[in-house]
């Protein structure tokens, strides 16, 4: 899993920055959705409540692998993610049908994301290089533990990890 740096945390539980969910069919198509159900729930992990996600929820039970775009103005970023589990009831589901019942929608699930990579999208210098990325390196005593690699200098000090959730606007 990857810690979001404070900066794209903050971008994914903001209310006011826009979201795009995009999954894979079984044929190999892309199918984008605008996701306003999506929020973070640690900092390496995202939740998107199933709202009218016909063909996205379908593309993945079949491919658990998707791309999450969050903007706003000139900021952006790309966040490789995995679907770990889908939840049909429990407090997660329970939060996000509250906040969606408000806007007459019907939570029928919530999916969970790992976040695998993560990537500047937005308009300046660093446009297209990696933030941060996770890879499996397996040890003799922890065969399946993830990893970071070594911290890119140059983005260090422009994106800090994020210690935990914060809440938006802070």
């Amino acid at each position: 899993m990857a810690d979001m740096p404070e900066p794209v945390f903050r971008m994914v539980v903001h209310p006011d920055t826009n979201k795009v969910l995009t999954t894979v069919s079984p044929e190999g198509e892309a199918h984008s959705i605008v996701c306003g159900s999506l929020t973070a729930t640690a900092s390496d992990t995202i939740a998107v409540a199933e709202v009218y996600m016909y063909r996205t929820a379908v593309n993945l039970e079949n491919n658990p692998n998707a791309e999450i775009l969050v903007w706003k103005g000139r900021e952006a970023y790309s966040l490789k993610v995995e679907a770990i589990e889908r939840f049909e009831e429990g407090p997660v589901v329970e939060k996000m049908a509250r906040d969606l019942e408000k806007m007459h929608m019907k939570v029928t699930a919530v999916w969970l994301f790992r976040v695998i990579g993560i990537w500047d999208e937005g308009i300046g210098n660093l446009t297209g290089s990696q933030v941060v990325r996770w890879i499996w390196q397996a040890g003799p005593a922890y065969p399946n533990i993830l990893r970071p690699p070594a911290p890119h200098s140059f983005l260090s000090a422009r994106l800090s990890p994020c210690s935990g959730p914060s809440s938006p606007g802070s």
